[in-house]
């Protein structure tokens, strides 16, 4: 399945993450969020479940979490400041 995000292309057949045709290196935990994120974009995640299905329920500390989002963020150029997708 291939999803484009602004000038985002995310490729789930090739587990590739491309911005404007360049590959966006992605630790797999962190791929594993992004995918998450945007197949149920729709609506709002607890903490609990992302930690059920990213660590399959194996009990992790807040920090993990954020430092994850953290992650993805500074992957995708995402600072926080504003709003992307």
């Amino acid at each position: 399945m291939k999803q484009r995000l602004d000038d985002f292309l995310l490729d789930t057949d090739l587990a590739e993450l491309r911005r404007q045709s360049i590959e966006v290196p992605l630790q797999p935990k962190a791929y594993s969020l992004l995918c998450l994120l945007i197949e149920v974009r729709n609506r709002a995640l607890c903490k609990d479940e992302i930690i059920d299905i990213i660590w399959k329920g194996r009990i992790i500390t807040d920090t993990a979490l954020s430092t994850l989002v953290k992650t993805l963020r500074h992957s995708i150029g995402d600072s926080g400041a504003q709003r992307g997708w």
